[in-house]
């Protein structure tokens, strides 16, 4: 079988000529040159260098400055002939590889390469990478062959060798995180250490006399063997001296030290480094935050099962920290972390199956998860575990339990359930009533920081609960609750204002602040609104928007709203008359209980305003209406349909008995009350 034509478009053409010539023309400048100290012929390393850049998967006009970067160094050639030979591009990156003044003494010029390599482009870098890897390579294998006749090969010695490519590593460090580098920089990373490395076992040695003296008491002297052994590249002694310098402990607190020798581990694929790497990315300590890069430190970690990193990486899925908001892997994560016990997954994972986020919802496997959490001693779930256990949700009411556990997060300052306890002993429908319990937790939950605690003392002392009433006291908390942007106490704040309770009169600041309210979401404001610019209480009638305050407050869900704006609809009040619509906010409100809508929807369909005439359906919404038999109206209308057999078998009795019960109650508005047609 023949072998299949592969045909090249042009450019890949041009590219392929750019590097054949590349490789001709080093060939010919380095003519005659040979490695230092060895008979090997210099071409060796250009070419070995360009395939250092192939394998990291490079551009052709990359590989052909990796097999041009000594020309202009080390022969006759300069960065112009590089640039009319071969391109600006390729020019640039040679450019970016030659020594700008090589009269300066060596370390200088090194300390120039080295700040210059730090804010070099990636493909720089990988320049710098593949040419540095070829020469660690050969240094390597010449050194186990020589020993340390080697270092007379080179003007500066081994100390400074290694500072130079010690130095090296850390400014391509970030060649570690790429796919396509990360294989080349390890190996150079490793080819460093072998080469410059101190002995493991003296490393050890040191460790374990560090150990020995601080187990005798002896911290100091032990924090100095732990620095050497460290820097001797002991892993157990560059965690052990992290973590010191992060707590302060014996060392003086240094975080972004911590960080800088975790990170060194980290680069190396020790996990626990690779953890605490990740979580100092994640809350920016020691280092600039950045959910990314804590993503990419702390996801390899969990997918080895370390349940730290389990926890974290499902919480970075669950926000969308560092990483694309998936709610299925947040929760597969959770679910292994909470299983192998850890407290915060479990609290996370309660919380998921109390709000059905991302899995059913299911409050006794929140209870279970919130329990587990809870007596780990994970403070932020004793309050959701008391709160389930007061109302019995997902299992067996314990009220004194429930207590128990809200008081235990309440003592530990965990605001939510200071504000909980508070609330309970204020409200006394699951705890006895305590108005002093409830005034002294809600000021404990307000130190800690909760809006809603203050406008809660506000009310205490506005009503004289638990303390002398002080409605000017009051204000004070309303204003600064208020200031928060809380809407409770805007509203509060509005009706002290408007009625001139502990301040003095001012309707205009009153309507401000109802206006305020009502905007962050309080119903009782957006109602008092409409009810005020319909012309109610002298603030001017304004019937649009009455109807528009209306509408907000049906739409957020006031139930006391439906009727109204049923009202506005069927009377064309600050908007156009539309009967269907009156008749959909009816319904609504008849659903949610109101008799008059039930009476108003049994009319709807007794006179079809809206459609066909029903009979049946206009007697079944006056039966609902009239069956506290507390609403004229309604009994008036029932009365009618058994009356005409509406709906309904005529009923003489029943009809004289509703009429009779209707005329003895008081009406308490002016409408008609007979709308059924007789």
């Amino acid at each position: 079988m023949m072998a299949k034509e592969v045909v090249l478009t042009e450019v890949e053409m041009e590219e392929n000529d750019l590097l054949t010539r590349a490789i001709a023309y080093a060939v010919a400048m380095h003519k005659g040159g040979l490695r230092k100290g060895t008979n090997i012929p210099y071409i060796v390393h250009p070419l070995e260098v360009l395939n250092n850049l192939y394998l990291m998967k490079a551009d052709k006009k990359l590989m052909a400055a990796g097999v041009l970067h000594d020309t202009v160094e080390d022969t006759e050639a300069t960065i112009e002939d590089i640039v009319v030979l071969f391109g600006q591009d390729v020019g640039n990156l040679v450019a970016s590889h030659t020594e700008k003044d090589k009269t300066l003494p060596w370390k200088e010029r090194k300390e120039l390469a080295l700040e210059e390599l730090a804010n070099a482009t990636k493909r720089e870098k990988m320049l710098v990478l593949a040419d540095k890897l070829s020469n660690v390579r050969a240094m390597v294998r010449d050194y186990k062959a020589i020993g340390e006749e080697l270092w007379e090969r080179f003007n500066q010695g081994r100390e400074q060798q290694s500072w130079y490519y010690r130095e090296g590593v850390n400014a391509l460090t970030e060649l570690g995180s790429f796919p396509s580098t990360s294989e080349s920089y390890y190996e150079f990373v490793e080819l460093v250490e072998e080469l410059f490395g101190v002995d493991s076992n003296n490393a050890v040695l040191l460790y374990e006399q560090a150990q020995s003296l601080k187990n005798a008491g002896k911290e100091e002297e032990a924090t100095d063997l732990l620095q050497k052994a460290a820097q001797a590249e002991n892993i157990d002694a560059m965690i052990e001296l992290a973590y010191q310098y992060y707590f302060g402990q014996y060392v003086p607190l240094d975080k972004e030290k911590a960080f800088e020798i975790f990170k060194k581990l980290a680069i190396k694929g020790n996990p626990e480094a690779m953890f605490n790497v990740g979580m100092s990315y994640y809350y920016g300590e020691g280092c600039e935050q950045d959910y990314q890069k804590a993503f990419e430190f702390l996801e390899p970690v969990a997918k080895l099962g370390v349940k730290e990193a389990l926890y974290n990486v499902a919480i970075c899925y669950k926000f969308g920290n560092g990483t694309e908001q998936n709610i299925d892997l947040a929760i597969y994560y959770l679910q292994q972390a909470a299983d192998m016990g850890v407290a915060g997954a479990q609290h996370s994972l309660a919380e998921c199956y109390l709000f059905g986020d991302g899995v059913g919802k299911d409050l006794e496997k929140a209870y279970n998860y919130y329990t587990k959490s809870a007596l780990q001693g994970y403070e932020l779930s004793y309050n959701n575990l008391g709160t389930l256990l007061l109302f019995g949700d997902g299992c067996e009411q314990d009220v004194e339990a429930g207590k128990k556990w809200i008081r235990k997060g309440a003592e530990a300052g965990i605001v939510d359930a200071q504000y909980n306890l508070a609330k309970h002993y204020f409200n006394g429908d699951l705890l006895e009533a305590n108005y002093c319990e409830a005034f002294y937790w809600f000021n404990e939950a307000a130190k800690n920081g909760s809006v809603d605690a203050l406008c809660a003392i506000g009310a205490m002392y506005e009503n004289g609960y638990g303390v002398n009433a002080d409605v000017k006291k009051a204000v004070e908390y309303y204003q600064i609750a208020a200031n928060e942007n809380n809407a409770t106490a805007m509203f509060n704040l509005a009706y002290c204002y408007f009625t001139g309770n502990g301040v003095r009169e001012n309707k205009k600041r009153a309507m401000n602040y109802f206006t305020e309210a009502a905007e962050a979401g309080d119903k009782e404001a957006m109602i008092f609104l409409a009810e005020a610019y319909d012309g109610a209480d002298g603030v001017g009638q304004d019937l649009r928007v009455s109807f528009e305050w209306w509408e907000t407050a049906a739409e957020a869900g006031a139930e006391e709203a439906y009727y109204n704006l049923g009202k506005c609809y069927e009377n064309g009040k600050g908007t156009h008359s539309d009967k269907r619509r009156a008749l959909e906010w009816y319904l609504r409100a008849a659903k949610a209980g109101d008799s008059h809508a039930m009476n108003d929807v049994g009319i709807y369909f007794a006179n079809g305003y809206v459609g066909e005439v029903d009979e049946e359906e206009a007697f079944k919404w006056f039966k609902k209406a009239a069956a506290n038999e507390d609403y004229a109206g309604a009994m008036y209308n029932l009365a009618t349909c058994y009356e005409n057999g509406i709906g309904t078998e005529v009923n003489v009795e029943e009809a004289l008995r509703l009429r009779f019960l209707a005329l003895n109650l008081e009406q308490k508005d002016n409408e008609e009350l007979v709308y059924v047609k007789e």
